[in-house]
């Protein structure tokens, strides 16, 4: 199975299924977070299946928690495929959409010029010297309080490899890396981990510039099923 039948495929959304309360709490007004307060946001959404209904949440949670304020969504792929046939809901005539087809290792955007990237599982396509050279790219077009949030499943067992992996090996072409929450933030060194949320073998990774002023996490993850507040 290459990309072409990959793409035939319905892969789960994580921004469907727990973005809402997350997406709540970065982006609305009434929240703490820095970015809630910015006139314009610049919001990448890095990796996607048509399929699947995560472009369709990004840019329905973008709209609904900012609703007024002319923001940039920009919609990321590797391959022209997703960006010509995913279904997407209309947005705000203050919302710019735009479909971009580039590499998130060399992303065709100027310096600290991004406040958001989403990551929906796209973290298990990248090979380590592709997650690597991401690291870079994301320390650099992030602004001071830019954020990437990562989903991605962690292994069962981390010192075996999956069943999805083994699978994998034998006959997809599309080839799948699974990697524990360290071994994302051993290849993410250059952003500081602001908050680790988990849900059995689900993480998300929220990451910042190591300069940002969020304050760094430690202990143990939170439950990801205790913030989401999706309906």
């Amino acid at each position: 199975m290459g990309w072409k039948e990959y793409y035939q495929t319905f892969p789960e959304s994580f921004c469907a299924r727990f973005g809402y309360g997350l997406f709540k709490r970065v982006l609305e007004k009434s929240s703490a977070s820095p970015l809630s307060r910015k006139p314009s946001l610049r919001l990448v959404l890095g990796g996607f299946s048509p399929n699947s209904s995560t472009a369709a949440a990004f840019v329905n949670y973008c709209a609904e928690f900012r609703p007024n304020q002319e923001d940039e969504i920009y919609l990321l792929d590797l391959n022209r495929h997703p960006l010509k046939t995913a279904y997407l809901p209309s947005s705000p005539p203050q919302k710019k959409l735009y479909r971009v087809q580039a590499d998130l290792t060399k992303m065709p955007f100027s310096d600290q010029s991004l406040d958001l990237i989403f990551l929906d599982s796209t973290s298990s396509f990248m090979n380590d010297n592709q997650l690597s050279q991401f690291n870079q790219e994301a320390s650099r077009t992030l602004t001071e309080t830019g954020v990437v949030i990562s989903f991605f499943p962690e292994p069962f067992l981390a010192f075996l490899p999956s069943l999805d992996q083994i699978r994998s090996r034998a006959v997809n072409r599309t080839q799948v890396y699974c990697r524990t929450a360290k071994d994302h933030l051993d290849k993410l060194a250059n952003l500081k981990l602001v908050w680790h949320l988990q849900d059995g073998a689900y993480n998300a990774l929220f990451l910042g510039r190591q300069n940002s002023p969020y304050p760094t996490f430690s202990g143990s993850p939170y439950s990801l099923e205790a913030v989401n507040t999706n309906p």
